[in-house]
């Protein structure tokens, strides 16, 4: 597929920055994208950071079902972990969500630079491959891992470098207070173009 951004020398480098243009601002109440007046949202898709069994992942909603308890028993048994690192896919309505596997909650701590910076990877991969323009990603590894913003921001930096961007134009990254101004000077630092939230 003809990547439609080759002709745009704005969209990495320039104005711009390299790679997609950077949005800065408040953490999007349970990874759900921010919808506006008219219904619509306002990225296409949310990256949710997650451990290797699922356990910070949001419940689904409640169904009323009869389950046997010894099909949950056995399902709990059989269950594999997810690798670190990895991205699953969760189809959703209005958006998709980027499932982001960078914790281990059975290591200390639970979490790695190197899974962190394999799920950016990984997220930037699927969203060429999904054609997705707009994505909301929060700081991965911080809130559990003890990963700081800055270095955050530099693993972003480098898998920016890694990844051949296609369809991507603009990252929602949600971060507030401290971290937001750190993601900010870092990112910029790096060359990539960054708007904060009372710039939007």
């Amino acid at each position: 597929m003809e990547n439609p951004h080759r002709e745009d020398p704005s969209f990495v480098s320039g104005s711009r920055g390299r790679g997609p243009l950077v949005w800065l601002g408040p953490a999007i109440a349970d990874a759900d994208a921010e919808i506006s007046e008219s219904g619509a949202a306002t990225v296409e898709a949310v990256v949710v950071e997650d451990d290797t069994f699922h356990v910070l992942s949001p419940l689904p909603v409640a169904r009323e079902e009869h389950v046997p308890g010894g099909w949950l028993l056995r399902q709990a048994l059989e269950a594999r972990p997810a690798t670190p690192g990895s991205v699953e896919i969760e189809e959703g309505e209005p958006i998709l969500r980027l499932v982001a596997v960078v914790y281990d909650l059975q290591e200390e701590p639970p979490s790695r630079e190197e899974w962190v910076a394999a799920a950016l990877d990984g997220v930037l991969q699927e969203a060429n491959r999904l054609g997705i323009r707009t994505l909301a990603l929060p700081l991965l590894g911080c809130r559990l891992g003890g990963l700081s913003a800055e270095r955050f921001a530099e693993l972003y930096g480098s898998a920016i470098e890694r990844v051949d961007i296609n369809s991507l134009r603009e990252v929602r990254m949600l971060t507030s207070g401290e971290n937001l101004g750190i993601v900010a000077h870092t990112l910029r630092g790096l060359g990539v173009g960054v708007r904060e939230r009372d710039q939007i």
